[in-house]
């Protein structure tokens, strides 16, 4: 069979050196979009004077044959056996289930693994709970959709992500199991891995930008004018324009000579940048771009000052306090929870960062705009490399879980919720 294989592949490598001359268009190669990419990358270190032409060639070449020795020499790992990854997958479930039945049923596993208990007349009860009550069972059929939903749709996925992982697979071919290559590739030899997760890292400054400007936009209308209600419409809508038709609107804004925002700087006599055509603007623009939708933030800081009592107000003003100073003693640590939910949904939203690159930039120039998620994109959906993609997604989801996680712990330093 590897024989077969090799000869099969001599044969094409001979076929693609035949239509290679003359031809007018780029054949078509199993690495043809890397190659592709590698083309515009090695261009723009070039014109960027970041590498000199000769070392920007030969690294775009370094990386193209390592994949193209990949598709001629596949792996010699173990293919994976799916039958086994099924058996697995349903001992999972079972175990699962056998789990929640027992911590349903059994007081004494409850107390095994640290269940609560609850004081009533001043006795220590324990959580009371019988599998068979009626309204388990009501329970259960209730969320019977989502758990099935979850089990077919997301629960296989995620362990067929962990398997392919530490796996070289490319849809093509089998998946065969490469231990911890991807994760030793990534680290130390993906130069782009580094690159985009430092990209994606700047882009976090435009979360406190973003929510102070839409705490602003919601402390103007939190106030008690005639037609608020219009001004508030207003703001919101740009934060629900599709992200494709807003980028498509922000291109032309940040377009150098007939941009309306370059036109605006010139005409306060202030020279416009090369908004997406320069590294050192390109993040920026994108920055700048997000703040348009602030909108959607201010939805929730509205929420949050309309449940904010007058009497702290008025109590605060009695003792002398300035509006400034009512501000920051007052609304600002009465808004601590949402502060709170805001940090956390945008720190997820950031590391997820893609249609914007994707559209306006492409990861350009220079891959300053190659965020962790497009670098992801570009490995799984272009390259065909699964394995490698469903790698970096495990890395990506430790680093947003262990930043959530973090941030959980020091919210009680922080984070103050009103007595009910």
């Amino acid at each position: 069979m590897c024989a077969h294989g090799a000869l099969r592949a001599a044969e094409a490598v001979r076929l693609f050196n035949d239509l290679l001359e003359g031809q007018p268009y780029r054949p078509v190669t199993p690495v043809g979009q890397l190659l592709w990419n590698q083309h515009i990358s090695a261009t723009d270190n070039a014109l960027f004077h970041k590498l000199t032409p000769k070392e920007a060639l030969d690294r775009a070449t370094e990386i193209v044959q390592r994949d193209l020795d990949k598709a001629l020499r596949p792996p010699r790992g173990r293919e994976v056996s799916w039958d086994f990854f099924f058996v697995l997958y349903v001992l999972i479930l079972v175990a699962a289930a056998v789990v929640v039945y027992y911590w349903d049923t059994s007081e004494r596993f409850r107390r095994l693994f640290g269940a609560r208990f609850v004081k009533k007349g001043g006795d220590v009860e324990g959580l009371q709970s019988s599998y068979f009550r009626s309204q388990w069972k009501g329970g259960w059929l209730c969320a019977s959709p989502w758990i099935i939903g979850f089990i077919v749709f997301t629960g296989g996925p995620i362990l067929f992500s962990i398997v392919i992982s530490f796996c070289q697979f490319d849809i093509l071919n089998p998946a065969r199991f490469t231990g911890w290559e991807n994760y030793r590739w990534m680290f130390t030899k993906d130069a782009l891995f580094w690159k985009s997760l430092w990209n994606t890292l700047y882009m976090v400054i435009g979360i406190p930008l973003g929510m102070a400007l839409s705490l602003g936009i919601a402390l103007l209308l939190n106030l008690k004018v005639r037609g608020i209600a219009v001004w508030r419409t207003f703001f919101y809508l740009p934060s629900i324009v599709p992200a494709v038709a807003s980028s498509i609107l922000w291109i032309w804004i940040f377009n150098p000579s007939a941009g309306l925002l370059n036109n605006a700087l010139a005409s306060i006599g202030i020279t416009g940048p090369n908004w997406l055509q320069e590294e050192t603007t390109s993040k920026p623009a994108l920055i700048l771009m997000g703040l348009w939708g602030a909108g959607g933030g201010m939805i929730i800081w509205l929420a949050g000052l309309k449940g904010i009592s007058e009497s702290y107000y008025e109590a605060a003003a009695l003792d002398g306090a300035t509006t400034w100073q009512q501000f920051v003693h007052v609304t600002l640590p009465l808004l601590s929870p949402y502060i709170f939910f805001n940090l956390i949904m945008g720190l997820i939203g950031t590391f997820q960062i893609f249609t914007q690159a994707f559209i306006m930039t492409q990861g350009g120039p220079v891959d300053s705009t190659l965020f962790f998620a497009y670098h992801l994109f570009n490995n799984a959906f272009r390259y065909l490399q699964m394995g490698y993609a469903a790698a970096m997604a495990w890395v990506l989801f430790v680093i947003v879980f262990g930043l959530t996680v973090v941030q959980l712990k020091l919210q009680k330093r922080w984070v103050h919720y009103e007595e009910g």
